[in-house]
């Protein structure tokens, strides 16, 4: 049992957690924070000393997400190969390598979230993580831009490669023109369709 953790060089905090270990199993449950996004999970991981981390199943809540420092997050790792580090970032902390973990089964659920102002609640879906670092989200439908949506994204974390499928119903097309490119006041009606 574990409570009040802190990781300071990479934003995370845990409130609490447990982790029970069997022959076959990890299981952990835990709450806490990570770079201004409170999350809780519950999980079961193959109990092997090797890698890839294989995580079986898991339920991850995560209150709020901004998507777009999510991807330049991503998009900043794996931009210094370790033969270009100066003396000045010699003692940054060492990049975990994505494809060392495997989400096989993963129930996402998120609270609240935007992208560049476009904002979006109560998400659920399933989300998988496949050896080559290629993270799979499908969700159900989810309340965005005065309508309803539903989303299938692919997300290639390690060659920086994104897809997003998004069938929506009934949305304010003034709210998504302005937010995402910039056109304010140029498309104003109730919108269905696929993006």
């Amino acid at each position: 049992k574990a409570e009040k953790v802190t990781v300071p060089s990479q934003g995370l905090s845990i409130n609490s957690g447990e982790f029970k270990a069997d022959k076959n199993l990890l299981s952990i449950k835990t709450n806490g924070g990570m770079k201004n996004t409170n999350f809780s999970i519950d999980a079961e991981i193959e109990n092997k000393l090797i890698f890839p981390i294989v995580v079986k199943d898991a339920d991850l809540t995560v209150d709020n997400v901004d998507v777009e420092k999510h991807l330049q997050a991503f998009n900043a790792m794996g931009q210094n190969k370790p033969s270009e580090k100066t003396a000045k970032n010699e003692t940054d902390v060492e990049e975990f390598d994505l494809t060392n973990l495997l989400v096989e089964k993963c129930t996402i659920n998120i609270k609240n979230g935007n992208y560049k102002g476009l904002y979006f609640s109560d998400v659920s879906g399933n989300l998988a993580f496949d050896k080559n670092g290629v993270l799979t989200l499908k969700s159900n439908r989810f309340d965005i831009a005065e309508g309803k949506a539903e989303a299938t994204s692919t997300c290639d974390l390690v060659n920086h490669k994104y897809n997003l499928s998004l069938a929506v119903i009934g949305v304010n097309s003034d709210i998504i023109a302005s937010e995402l490119v910039n056109l304010p006041q140029e498309i104003n009606v109730k919108a269905s369709g696929l993006m």
